[in-house]
């Protein structure tokens, strides 16, 4: 975005500065500070090595999930799969929180490798901080897989001084046992 800004410059209608007057009386353009800005957005199972870190290496909305990968879930190694997002970012700033919130079809549990956090739900919030004026950011998530077959729609987006900067709609898919 640009501000546009004009010079007030009545006082000099001489002749001799004509030329001065058509340059200084043109609108300028002046840089306004503007939000966060995302690019190359990309969602999928995300992959990882001892050479690599993770990203996303199979893009896709529909997530089967298998359990072949391993995660810490609440002190507990669980079989899983392996899936989220990355995407390049500038901010105006050196560092900003997004506000993010994501609602499910189904109820689930929420944890991490430490603890439950919450269970039987169907949304919930989180954040996310970027740092640095310019940067990559990932976002690997998991899931473990469930006995009975069947199949979750997950939305999340994520927003930065009320602005959505982007939104993922995705399925995950329990072959059962």
């Amino acid at each position: 975005m640009w501000t546009i800004a004009t010079v007030n410059m009545k006082h000099l209608l001489r002749p001799t500065l004509g030329l001065l007057l058509v340059g200084l009386l043109a609108p300028t353009c002046v840089p306004r500070e503007e939000g966060a800005q995302i690019s190359d957005f990309t969602f999928g199972l995300i992959c990882s090595d001892s050479l690599d870190s993770p990203h996303v290496c199979s893009k896709t909305n529909d997530i089967v999930v298998t359990g072949n990968g391993r995660c810490v879930y609440d002190r507990k190694v669980v079989p899983c799969t392996w899936y989220g997002y990355e995407f390049d970012y500038h901010l105006p700033k050196d560092s900003i929180t997004l506000a993010c919130r994501w609602s499910s079809s189904d109820r689930q549990n929420i944890g991490n490798p430490d603890s439950i956090v919450a269970e039987n739900v169907r949304d919930g919030t989180y954040e996310l901080v970027l740092k640095g004026r310019a940067g990559h950011f990932i976002n690997p998530q998991y899931r473990a897989p469930e006995r009975i077959a069947g199949a979750t729609e997950v939305f999340q987006v994520c927003a930065s001084g009320g602005k959505d900067l982007f939104a993922v709609t995705y399925r995950l898919r329990f072959p059962g046992e």
